[in-house]
């Protein structure tokens, strides 16, 4: 029960203080393993009958292991003041058989996951980030093999290219509250009592950062002199990309512990250095984020170690500007990098940033707030033009689809009024090309639309001009009319004044010459020529409409797909399968046609990418050839340092 709880608290605490080497249960100073063998040997000094030996026994378990209890909680409370893991918490797990671990060997799941079973309050986020980087320390601790390890807690072979030590996870860490304020140094970590190698020194802390940088300015005077095409064409060849990153990533490491001697380097450091290590492998696994930023942020490696190293509050304090300036990097380029125009997103200032960071970076933390600041007011600039763009894109999306409405509706109108009249050709031409035009112009321009004033008087005017073109009924109806017709000409022509068209005037004198011609005395029917009995205007094509579909064509799978899509949020991100590549082309829904049931997608940068159907959509998700992005917006190192605990709490490890 608590007893056990404090057990399992002191073991990864005195695992911290020994320099982090895994330390057991029963090598605990006044452990129950010590009383116990201690009460065996006193024992056997003295001669007691059975009985007597049966008393003894009860009464030790009484008076002695009875009250270990509060001596062991004392024990942890000591520790704590001493800032070693002091937000430390545990969660006892039972065996299928009903026996209970230790917390050790069955570790909590999660901080967040443990306060809330216990009903306490989590705490700020940097209280949480304590907590986190406390138990994947004492994780660390425990996995750390006591036998045949180099002094900075790894098999002598090294870590091979998965980051990952053969064996077993690195081992070691620092408390979570035991650092100074300002971070502590390599070398300040004291040497075991029981040090794997005896007689050897710790590197100070200027040997290892000495050595950090040098392989920094390697990594900086090799790749900032290439141009920006020369480093993207070299990642564009390599069809191995992760693989290669991860094994360059590796050898920097190795290098940096080759320079200083690896078994100088203080457990912890070393740890650290390796937790580093994990994060960048965590990176480059990261799905969503393009190849090309995985490599440049690759580049910045060497310097997260020197700021690990330098001050571990990088690993606790979720507003570190180092830890805020990757997580900001990561996050862009996930949103913002199209590696198919990678000029017209974030990525030559984000270069701008890495190569800087290269140059200006040597011991003084303090120097990511600066790069953080001016990558944060990029990353806005970028939001914006990206955001005016999109929204050029859909205004220009919605006026298509308001023409297209108004064409299908002034052309309906026209049809309407032409069907099934005999009336003159002019009359025909002059309707359909020019007076849908204008019919066009009101319902775009009038916010009634077809209930306006503007558009009554036009169709009114409509059915005059066919009228008009038409053999009058009788003489006197011609009388009429020829009376009437100069000024009937005089009004069409005002009310085409503002019409733009380039056969205008052809139009207008051919329907003028039409309409004096079928009001000419003793005229009985008006010549073949001229005249069109079931006119067919000619018009501009209907709206490609999405065809309705009977619910029983479709499968199970594509109608529950067909009503997920149907009340989609603007804003959600696609993958699109690209057929010519085999690569994803990311796009983000942001706008649908009312009209023909098409979606529109648009790219990082706001320009319109894809353009397809509901139905079509749907089957595409069906398929496989779409697919909806969830992103997790929880910062990167936040998901890492949470993976990687994840991953110690189960006890992976990698051969």
């Amino acid at each position: 029960g608590r007893v056990q709880e404090n057990l399992n608290a002191l073991v990864q605490r005195l695992s911290v203080i020994n320099d982090g080497d895994a330390i057991t249960e029963i090598q605990i100073p006044a452990g129950p393993s010590v009383l116990a063998n201690a009460f065996r040997l006193a024992s056997h000094e003295m001669e007691m009958e059975t009985k007597v030996w049966l008393v003894m026994i009860a009464l030790f378990d009484k008076f002695v292991l009875g009250v270990t209890g509060l001596i062991y909680s004392e024990y942890n409370e000591l520790l704590i003041q001493e800032g070693v893991l002091p937000k430390l918490k545990y969660k006892i797990h039972k065996s299928a058989a009903g026996s209970t671990n230790s917390a050790a060997e069955q570790p909590s799941e999660t901080p967040e996951t443990v306060a809330e079973e216990e009903h306490t309050d989590p705490g700020s986020p940097d209280e949480l980030g304590q907590e986190l980087f406390g138990n994947i320390c004492g994780y660390l601790a425990n996995r750390h093999p006591s036998a045949g390890a180099s002094a900075g807690g790894m098999p002598a072979g090294g870590m091979p290219a998965s980051g990952i030590p053969a064996g077993g996870m690195p081992a070691g860490g620092m408390p979570a509250g035991g650092m100074p304020a300002g971070g502590m140094l390599a070398g300040s970590v004291s040497t075991p009592a029981n040090g794997p190698v005896t007689g050897v020194a710790l590197a100070p802390a200027e040997s290892l950062v000495g050595s950090i940088n040098q392989m920094q300015g390697h990594v900086q005077a090799g790749q900032t002199i290439i141009s920006n095409n020369e480093f993207i064409e070299n990642i564009k060849v390599d069809e191995n990309l992760v693989t290669t990153l991860q094994q360059t990533l590796f050898e920097e490491r190795q290098k940096i512990f080759g320079a200083v001697d690896r078994r100088k380097i203080p457990t912890a450091d070393s740890d650290v250095i390796d937790l580093v290590g994990m994060l960048f492998e965590y990176m480059l696994k990261e799905e969503q984020l393009p190849s090309i930023v995985k490599a440049l942020i690759s580049r910045i490696h060497t310097p997260m170690l020197k700021v690990a190293i330098l001050d571990r509050r990088f690993f606790t304090q979720s507003k570190h500007p180092a830890r805020r300036l990757m997580n900001d990097m990561i996050s862009a380029g996930i949103r913002w990098v199209n590696d198919k125009n990678l000029d017209a997103g974030i990525f030559p200032r984000m270069r701008e940033i890495v190569n800087q960071l290269l140059m200006d970076f040597e011991e003084d933390v303090n120097v990511f707030e600066h790069f953080r600041i001016a990558f944060e007011k990029i990353s806005e600039e970028t939001k914006k033009r990206s955001e005016v763009v999109e929204k050029r894109t859909n205004e220009t999306a919605n006026g298509q689809e308001k023409l297209m409405a108004a064409r299908k509706r002034a052309h309906q109108e026209i049809r309407l009024l032409l069907g099934g009249k005999a009336m003159a050709r002019a009359s025909c031409n002059l309707l359909t090309k020019l007076w849908t035009d204008k019919m066009i112009f009101i319902l775009l321009r009038e916010a009634k639309g077809d209930q306006s004033e503007l558009w009554t008087n036009a169709s009114s005017m409509a059915k005059k001009i066919v009228a008009s073109a038409s053999p009058p009924d009788n003489e006197d109806a011609r009388l009429n009319r020829v009376s009437e017709l100069e000024d009937l000409q005089q009004e069409i022509r005002a009310a085409l004044s503002t019409t733009q068209h380039a056969e205008k005037e052809a139009l207008l004198l051919a329907l003028f010459e039409a309409q004096k011609e079928v009001l000419a005395p003793n005229l009985d029917e008006m010549p073949a020529e001229i005249m069109v009995e079931t006119p067919v205007a000619e018009v501009a094509p209907e709206p490609e409409l999405e065809p309705e579909i009977a619910s029983e064509t479709l499968s199970t799978e594509q109608q529950a797909a067909l009503e997920k899509i149907s009340d989609l949020p603007f804003g959600t991100w696609f993958d699109f399968r690209d057929d010519s590549t085999g690569k994803p082309k990311r796009a983000k829904l942001s706008w649908r046609s009312t009209l023909t049931k098409k979606y529109m997608f648009v790219d990082q940068m706001g320009i319109k990418s894809v353009v397809i159907s509901m139905t079509d959509l749907a089957c595409a998700l069906v398929n496989g050839s779409a697919e909806i992005i969830v992103h997790d917006k929880k910062p990167f190192v936040d998901r890492a340092l949470g993976a990687i605990h994840r991953m110690l709490d189960r006890g992976v490890t990698a051969a």
